[in-house]
């Protein structure tokens, strides 16, 4: 698509048409366009500026960082919703993992105490078999 350039005259010198969109006389950087040597980056910054849905140029800035706040606002929700759901999960896990070891606990606890009964239970006949006298 080739935009169509034009300086209009009369009360509005050096004010620039693009594509019928008026055009302030300086560029995005600051800088005034010099409407005799109108060079194709001035020319690229300015279309660029104004071509967003024909809004000034501060308005789109402002659109632009609207969404981009939105864009983050909604990504950062996302990710602490991620967060949330993993957490929640190593929760369950723990969970799970804390049951098996107190299970386990209780085993072990039994078996010692069975062991200790019977390391008893030997020692006592050990002294027994130790006080016989021998034939």
């Amino acid at each position: 698509m080739k935009e169509h350039y034009e300086e209009e005259s009369g009360k509005d010198k050096g004010v620039l048409r693009v594509s019928g969109i008026d055009v302030a006389p300086e560029n995005v950087a600051g800088k005034p366009i010099d409407s005799l040597n109108w060079k194709t980056e001035n020319r690229a910054t300015c279309v660029a500026s104004t071509a967003a849905a024909g809004l000034p140029y501060e308005d789109w800035k402002k659109d632009e960082r609207r969404l981009k706040r939105k864009k983050r606002k909604h990504a950062n929700k996302q990710s602490g919703k991620r967060s949330r759901l993993r957490k929640q999960v190593e929760i369950e896990e723990l969970m799970m993992r804390y049951e098996t070891v107190k299970v386990e606990n209780i085993t072990l606890k039994s078996e010692m105490k069975q062991l200790m009964e019977d390391s008893e239970k030997l020692r006592v006949e050990n002294v027994a078999l130790m006080v016989l006298p021998i034939l």
